[in-house]
């Protein structure tokens, strides 16, 4: 009989290399952060990477959204609570809250996880024990605005990127967060001053491997003050293969 699952928490001192110049936590070690919340809480519910590795699958994140109203600063300490939301044929939800060392909310994520069959690296059913031995809760901290991310059709800037062993995660592919990186990296630094991401939605579509060149192509309107937007799309050099698709919303600063 499946039990609903738990909320699980866990927290994170901000160190001073994960964090930007400004001395505040980046988006991209955030990114990091639930990611390892979730596969901690997953391990809890005996559902961890290393269980569906002898299965032969792997989990893998799909898309991510972020929506942050502070960064935590260095020094700082940060409290994730995270729990699973639902569970399709092929796809796994789950949503983080995220506090600062005071209680107070600082942001709120979705996301959607599916199994990858190792051998075929193509998504494959979830495993039934997934769906027999845990319900997910009904809760939910933030939703996707749609469907998809819309196609960039054209770009202003971009940035290529040579994938180095460093980039790599435990399924043997450019961690998630290093595509988020790049994508901002791809605006100029002067273009997005003064700016921190305050709403980042990411659609990952392919794998990027040891030796890969992505290049990071954007359109940016960070310095359109009604709409400070960032459109993204990483794209394999070799083979033109999308794998991913980010939008940015920005805020000043001083505001996050």
């Amino acid at each position: 009989m499946s039990k609903i699952a738990e909320i699980w928490k866990e927290t994170y001192k901000i160190r001073d290399y994960e964090v930007r110049p400004d001395a505040r936590v980046s988006i991209a070690v955030i990114a990091d952060f639930l990611q390892d919340a979730a596969g901690h809480h997953a391990e809890g519910m005996n559902l961890s990477g290393y269980r569906l590795y002898e299965d032969g699958y792997a989990w893998v994140l799909t898309r991510l959204k972020i929506s942050m109203t502070r960064y935590p600063r260095m020094g700082e300490t940060l409290l994730i609570e995270t729990w699973p939301t639902g569970l399709e044929k092929y796809i796994a939800s789950r949503d983080f809250l995220l506090k600062t060392d005071k209680g107070e909310a600082c942001g709120v994520a979705t996301s959607a996880w599916v199994a990858l069959n190792i051998e075929s690296r193509k998504m494959d059913p979830l495993p039934d024990y997934v769906n027999l031995e845990h319900e997910p809760r009904k809760e939910r901290a933030l939703e996707f605005s749609s469907r998809s991310l819309p196609r960039l059709k054209n770009h202003e800037y971009a940035l290529t990127f040579k994938v180095r062993e460093s980039d790599l995660d435990f399924n043997n592919h450019v961690n998630n967060a290093h595509y988020l990186s790049w994508a901002l990296e791809s605006i100029p630094l002067e273009k997005r001053e003064g700016l921190s991401p305050a709403d980042v939605d990411i659609l990952f579509r392919a794998e990027a491997r040891y030796g890969d060149e992505a290049e990071a192509r954007c359109i940016n309107n960070t310095d359109i003050e009604k709409n400070r937007l960032s459109r993204h799309s990483i794209v394999r050099v070799e083979d033109g293969t999308e794998l991913a698709r980010i939008q940015v919303s920005w805020t000043d600063q001083h505001n996050v």
